[in-house]
């Protein structure tokens, strides 16, 4: 009975460990990532936070994910999969991101074409 439970304690610990970590494809890690980034970008500009440093930083974190992605030959299929499932909280991002913009700027930005 005792090995019973040290076996069932390390399978609780292990499935807490993978639950942690979690599961996903490298793809949909980068699709995550460029969400945060652009969140990131939306709170830093809210803020009031926003600066060239900042604006470049962003700039070169967005196109090394989208190296990455391009890097990984993310199947067509996958990355149908993965904009349906994340489009909504990526619009959600672009939405906060054009807010502030038109905020910092007092300008009403044009919505880029997809």
């Amino acid at each position: 009975m005792k090995s019973f439970r040290k076996s069932f304690k390390n399978s609780l610990w292990l499935i807490l460990l993978v639950s942690i970590c979690g599961c996903d494809s490298p793809a949909e890690r980068l699709f995550k990532q460029q969400i945060q980034i652009t969140n990131e970008a939306a709170d830093r500009m809210e803020s009031g936070k926003w600066d060239a440093v900042y604006a470049e930083s962003v700039a070169s974190r967005t196109i090394e994910n989208l190296n990455k992605q391009q890097k990984l030959k993310i199947s067509p299929e996958e990355r149908k999969q993965l904009e349906e499932k994340y489009k909504p909280e990526m619009e959600k991002a672009r939405a906060r991101l054009t807010s502030a913009t038109q905020k910092m700027s007092g300008k009403p930005q044009r919505r880029p074409s997809q």
